[in-house]
């Protein structure tokens, strides 16, 4: 039995009923023939991906079309079109709210069955009771899994409740919500006055990893913005300042018959932290464009030991793991390559009970899905 040192937090997910769910599948497969229907539309020589670039709305790279999402917002507002690519665009834009509800149920699924192997390895879990009857479901199946409810903390603004009943579908993630420093919980985040201009919601724990006792990367645009860092590093924190990453997006790449990625300030997604070891793992195309940044945060750092992640699991974001303290960390059990490097680097690894296969298509992994309480 594993000695447990840490509490962990998660938040609930919007429960559907079944027959809805299958009635969604079919609204969602007819979207899916829609849309590759479009993403094969080509203006003389200018297939769609290609199309999406020149327009200024991504960049072509090897494995796949990078999105910018601040580039889309402007056409969530644009007036219909019959043009396919006009079209295209604005769907692409609308996709961002758009979710597989048979994935979702799976996510669901694979969720609950981490909930219950932490439990059986004597890590206390809570599941945040937000009080919403959407979220019913999932509660009491989380407390059949072994955890414990709790009142839900969390202050929203209306900025905040905005975004959660109208655009996410779930509540938010727990990660998100705070960053245990020490014995505090720091909410890494802005005021709402910059939230819709720099894309920056709730407290935004993946957007700071901890890489060692008290060291943490973070999201370059955090490091900038946020007036709590000076005060911090006075306290003896350091930090390092990372750039945005590339997301994989499961739903839009599903939709379009294209791999398609978002840029990301949640480095969480493409950069893990075992704090104890002083070993981080890394996204390969991530450790490609940003090895002047990484080179500097391994100097800064003292980084002992780089996992690079197999370029053939980099989609699953694997480094997307979740800490437990004294050198151990839980897996993606789809990941069984980047399992075998983390553990010849010395990390403890448990992989999860399941393989990961659906909850990514939520926009979080494994290390969004809790916080530390």
């Amino acid at each position: 039995m594993i000695k447990p040192g840490r509490v962990f937090v998660t938040a609930p997910f919007r429960v559907t009923h079944k027959a809805i769910i299958r009635r969604n599948a079919k609204d969602f497969s007819l979207l899916r023939e829609r849309m590759r229907e479009v993403g094969r539309v080509r203006y003389g020589n200018v297939g769609f991906p290609e199309l999406m670039s020149i327009m200024g709305f991504g960049t072509i790279k090897r494995h796949g079309l990078i999105l910018d999402p601040e580039a889309l917002v402007p056409l969530l507002t644009a007036p219909t079109s019959r043009d396919p690519a006009t079209e295209a665009f604005r769907h692409i834009a609308n996709t961002f709210n758009v979710g597989d509800s048979e994935k979702n149920r799976q996510a669901q699924v694979e969720s609950l069955k981490i909930i219950k192997q932490l439990h059986s390895l004597g890590y206390p879990i809570k599941i945040q009771d937000s009080r919403l009857q959407e979220h019913r479901g999932y509660i009491n199946a989380a407390e059949r899994a072994g955890a414990v409810k709790v009142p839900s903390t969390l202050v929203e603004s209306p900025l905040q409740k905005h975004v959660r009943e109208n655009i996410l579908p779930r509540m938010i993630w727990a990660r998100d919500q705070w960053v245990k420093m020490g014995k505090k919980k720091i909410t890494i985040g802005k005021s709402d006055a910059s939230l819709l201009r720099d894309n920056h919601i709730f407290g935004e724990g993946g957007t700071a990893v901890p890489i060692g006792p008290r060291e943490f990367a973070i999201a370059q645009n955090v490091y900038d913005a946020d007036p709590r860092i000076p005060k911090l590093e006075r306290e003896g924190y350091k930090f390092h300042p990372m750039p945005d990453g590339e997301v994989y997006d499961v739903i839009m790449s599903d939709l379009f018959g294209h791999k398609i990625y978002t840029t990301n300030n949640h480095i969480d997604f493409v950069l893990g932290g075992v704090p104890e070891k002083k070993v981080v793992a890394i996204d390969p195309r991530y450790l490609k464009e940003h090895r002047l940044a990484i080179d500097l945060m391994k100097r800064n750092m003292g980084i002992r030991g780089v996992v690079e992640v197999p370029e053939e699991e980099a989609d699953r974001h694997p480094a997307c793991f979740l800490p437990l303290g004294n050198g151990k960390v839980m897996i993606d059990k789809g990941a069984p390559k980047f399992i075998k490097r983390m553990r010849e680097a010395g990390v403890r690894v448990i992989p999860t009970a399941v393989p990961l296969n659906s909850l990514l298509s939520l926009k979080g992994g494994l290390h969004c899905l809790f916080n530390e309480d």
